[in-house]
């Protein structure tokens, strides 16, 4: 097509794509605008530092090579732990109620509903409304993830309680600590730690299960692992404590402090006094010339 053409033409939605035109045909309609060519810089250092967080081309091909490193470890973990969780389901005998399944589709859907409004939607069915769907072929289309997740949960809660593993106060609020939040969501869920003793046990459970998963990971790889009831909690550190000699300096040093101030005090006195003594010997000089001069 050139400058100014025009065209017609028509396409297929695809079944599954998030619009009400799924499965429809279309008719479009396009006029060519504008020809445009895109011209890459100059791969310089100057250029660089400019538009990246690096100073140099070297730099910035390091962190490109790190960055595709880490993305491979990262699909290489998924696929790991996706045949770690079907090796388990397959040897593991899971039983729950329907209604416990329902309860976790309605948790995931409060939690999606929260990220749809994070994205600008007043509520899921806003986004239910644009796609064409019922909120019943919502709710169909999460369970299958529901059922996973409830399944892995309750995999987790048994090894928790088989291995007996525990977590202190500190590691629940590290995990708050570690979650990412901005400085003022980060002291408003500490102080809610102390103050709402469900929320603490509600954190506390995500701990375990992350102890656990890790726990199966390390199994799956091989690691010696500890025995049930001997794994290791991780206690707040220990303040520094100051040595036998450090204390003394300071004891030292602050009765130094003390003799100073007291000099201080006997030299402001005995100033003040001065004056007096030196008007009361002029009175008498005074008074012994007045004599003498009689």
């Amino acid at each position: 097509m050139e400058l100014g053409e025009k065209k017609t033409f028509t396409l297929t939605f695809p079944d599954d794509a998030v619009s009400k035109w799924a499965g429809k045909e279309g008719e479009f309609e396009v006029e060519v605008k504008a020809i445009k060519a895109e011209e890459r810089p100059e791969l310089t250092d100057e250029f660089i530092a400019e538009n990246t967080d690096n100073a140099t081309v070297e730099e910035f091909k390091e962190a490109l090579e790190e960055g595709v490193r880490a993305h491979l470890e990262s699909e290489k973990e998924q696929e790991f732990q996706k045949k770690l969780w079907e090796a388990i389901k397959e040897q593991a005998t899971i039983k729950y109620a329907p209604a416990t399944l329902d309860n976790e589709v309605e948790r995931l859907e409060a939690e999606r509903e929260d990220i749809y409004k994070s994205y600008g939607f007043e509520s899921t069915d806003e986004l239910l409304k644009l796609q064409g769907k019922s909120r019943e072929e919502y709710r169909e289309e999460l369970r299958p993830e529901a059922k996973n997740r409830l399944e892995e949960e309750l995999v987790l809660d048994e090894v928790i309680a088989k291995e007996k593993l525990d977590a202190s106060d500190y590691e629940v609020e590290a995990y708050i600590r570690g979650a990412g939040l901005d400085e003022k969501d980060e002291k408003r869920l500490i102080e809610r730690l102390k103050e709402d003793v469900y929320y603490q046990l509600y954190i506390k459970m995500l701990v375990l299960r992350r102890k656990a998963h890790k726990l199966l990971s390390a199994i799956a790889r091989g690691e010696d692992v500890p025995e049930p009831g001997q794994h290791p909690v991780e206690e707040a550190p220990e303040e520094p404590e100051e040595d036998a000699e450090t204390e003394a300096e300071d004891e030292e040093a602050s009765e130094e402090v003390v003799e100073e101030e007291e000099v201080v005090v006997e030299a402001e006195e005995e100033a003040a006094s001065e004056p007096e003594a030196d008007e009361s010997d002029e009175a008498e000089e005074t008074e012994e010339a007045d004599d003498a001069s009689e």
